[in-house]
């Protein structure tokens, strides 16, 4: 479910410390289910093992908002260590809250509230979106944190697509749920260089839709490059439907002649399932 960039990052290697980080109890029963057998040899250890980039830090946090039911943003303040990071565009940092095992993957989004901008002047922050999922050991760890906990972080690590101005003259970011925050950054970067950003995100409702007023405030700034849409699965139509090849097969950027010659990117950031659906429809239309 990682995908094929994980398996490469650590292929040849022991990965089991980097599974262990990564994974719960839960999945950690299932593997019998995939057992293949016994390795001839050691191996060499990760290289993710002694890679400076996944060296832990300790942040703090500044502050929290319920943006929706099951959803936070969390302010954390960076050590200095990380004082001058650089932010990859739709990269992501490693979190991991305190007495926890493992960690998660979070791209950081520019919706901090105005008093934390202010106090960003002299301390660095940076503001993520987390989902909480009820069975998970990571997100509801962080949504119970108080203000002023520690909560270890590491990276920045490079987005799985590298954006290339001179190579990608449009996009097409398709996201479902917390995958917006990459897209956000990816579309940001876009309309930067001056080229076309077409977003489409698929929600169970508006009530659980993400980054609606940065999405917004992105094309207002931007109205010739960046368009967005919405979707909702859990509402009747018309305000509601299902995110499929169908609805792809209309996207502009796909039906207008000549864009994929100049360059047009697709990139997909959502749950496992959902990556593996909407790929695979993208496929299916060239």
């Amino acid at each position: 479910p990682g995908g094929a960039n994980i398996v490469l990052q650590h292929a040849g290697t022991d990965a089991t410390r980097e599974f262990d980080l990564r994974h719960g109890v839960a999945a950690r029963n299932q593997l019998p289910n995939f057992y293949v057998g016994e390795l001839a040899g050691p191996l060499h250890n990760s290289i993710a093992d002694s890679s400076e980039d996944k060296k832990f830090h300790a942040a703090r946090i500044l502050q929290t908002e319920q943006i929706t039911p099951d959803t936070k943003s969390i302010v954390l303040e960076l050590p200095h260590a990380l004082a001058d990071v650089e932010v990859f565009c739709g990269g992501h940092f490693l979190l991991k809250p305190p007495g926890a095992n493992i960690f998660r993957s979070y791209t950081p989004v520019d919706c901090c509230s105005q008093s934390v901008a202010a106090a960003s002047a002299q301390r660095r922050t940076l503001c993520f979106v987390i989902k909480r999922y009820p069975a998970g050991e990571v997100s509801p760890a962080l949504h119970c944190a108080p203000l002023g906990a520690e909560v270890l972080i590491a990276g920045p690590m490079p987005c799985g697509f590298t954006f290339v101005p001179e190579h990608h003259r449009a996009l097409l970011l398709v996201g479902g749920g917390t995958g917006a925050a990459p897209l956000l950054s990816l579309a940001h970067a876009a309309a930067s260089a001056q080229c076309r950003a077409s977003v489409l995100i698929s929600d169970r409702t508006a009530e659980d839709a993400l980054l609606v007023r940065e999405f917004e405030q992105l094309v207002r700034d931007h109205p010739r490059l960046v368009s967005v849409r919405r979707l909702f699965s859990n509402l009747s139509p018309p305000r509601g439907c299902r995110l499929d090849a169908e609805i792809l097969a209309k996207e502009p950027l796909l039906a207008e002649r000549g864009v994929a010659a100049v360059g047009l990117a697709a990139v997909v950031c959502g749950p496992p399932s959902f990556n593996s659906d909407i790929g695979t429809a993208l496929q299916s239309l060239g």
